[in-house]
C-alpha cells in the first residue's frame, strides 16, 4: 500500500493520514448507500 501511497502523493494533492477502523467503515458504508439510493432515485426519476 505504501507504494500506491507515495504514487498518488507526489503526482497530486492527496494526502494519506491512516487507516479506518472496523467501527467507521460500518458507518461509511451505511452513508455510502443512504446517498448511493438517494442519487439513484433521483436518476431514475422521469
Amino acid at each position: 500500500m505504501e507504494q500506491l501511497e507515495k504514487y498518488f502523493s507526489l503526482r497530486s494533492d492527496t494526502m494519506f493520514s491512516h487507516g479506518i477502523c472496523p467501527d467507521c467503515v460500518g458507518e461509511q458504508r451505511y452513508i455510502f448507500r443512504e446517498t448511493a439510493a438517494s442519487h439513484q432515485d433521483i436518476t431514475n426519476s422521469p
